[in-house]
């Protein structure tokens, strides 16, 4: 808990820095407010009290994840305001996002088909949208930003996939909200509705300084995007304090650093493996 309400600081703080705000929504407001009072956060996170009503196994693989999903129905009913945006708590805002022309969304096809083949993710979005897929496109979850109507036109359909889902999601090859969200937009796009890609525009980024299964583009390459995410650097996000004043600078003034470290270990990680003949995996460049 307190290394994700320390990354809420910081991704605050950047976005704020960026002359916009972020909120925390949680079931468990008290329950936070008191854990930041004693991490001396209380002034550096806002939370807002949230009824989830999606009921998830708690047996579910990352069951947490998912109740992202019931913020679709809030959202579509106004209750977070016309165009609200959905991010990730490891992220980092750099410099201001533009407004979606639509559906906002980030388009990492091109970073989950090599890892788990394209045939084996069409016959997943198929199983569960139950609609014939033509074009393979995977969207990430770290972030969604759309007006209110949209958002309702989602909700509508995960609420529709999500009994079938919960009795195949052993099945498929990845378990989470990115999988609903995935297999809810097929019936959309099919009818003609055309995600706005942030990745392609260079508005959002995922960078690993981890070994992934796909080879993914170098730091240099992702350092002007707008929303940066760091899935496994939690901790370094969460022990930067940061002002908000030149954030962008200081930032990497901290991360490059750190990211060189972890790549050195990596690296050493894959000589490793060659030598005893494991899987290939793909190390993080910085340039």
């Amino acid at each position: 808990m307190d290394i994700y309400l320390r990354c809420a600081a910081t991704c605050r703080t950047s976005f704020r820095a960026q002359g916009a705000d972020l909120v925390v929504v949680t079931n468990a407001a008290s329950k936070l407010r008191e854990r930041c009072e004693r991490l001396g956060l209380i002034e550096q996170i806002q939370l807002r009290e949230h009824r989830f009503h999606l009921e998830v196994p708690e047996d579910l693989k990352f069951f947490e994840a998912h109740y992202k999903l019931d913020l679709f129905d809030a959202f579509g009913r106004g209750e977070f305001g016309a165009n609200p945006t959905l991010v990730d708590l490891d992220t980092v805002l750099l410099r201001p996002l533009r407004a979606p022309a639509g559906l906002g969304l980030y388009d990492i096809t091109s970073h989950v088909v090599p890892a788990y083949s394209e045939g084996r993710i069409r016959k997943d979005l198929q199983n569960l949208a139950a609609v014939t897929v033509e074009t393979v496109r995977w969207f990430g979850g770290e972030f969604i930003s759309a007006a209110a109507d949209t958002y309702r036109r989602l909700s509508t359909n995960v609420r529709r996939l999500w009994p079938r889902y919960l009795d195949i999601a052993k099945s498929l090859h990845h378990v989470g909200d990115e999988m609903v969200v995935n297999a809810a937009l097929q019936p959309l796009m099919q009818d003609g509705f055309e995600p706005d890609d942030f990745g392609t525009s260079g508005d959002v980024s995922r960078w690993w300084s981890a070994r992934t299964l796909s080879k993914l583009d170098a730091l240099g390459q992702v350092k002007g995007t707008a929303l940066l995410h760091l899935p496994a650097d939690k901790k370094f996000l969460a022990h930067r304090r940061l002002s908000e004043d030149h954030f962008t600078d200081r930032f990497f003034t901290c991360y490059v650093p750190y990211a060189r470290r972890r790549i050195a270990v990596r690296k050493a990680a894959s000589v490793v493996d060659r030598i005893r003949g494991k899987s290939r995996l793909f190390v993080p460049m910085l340039e």
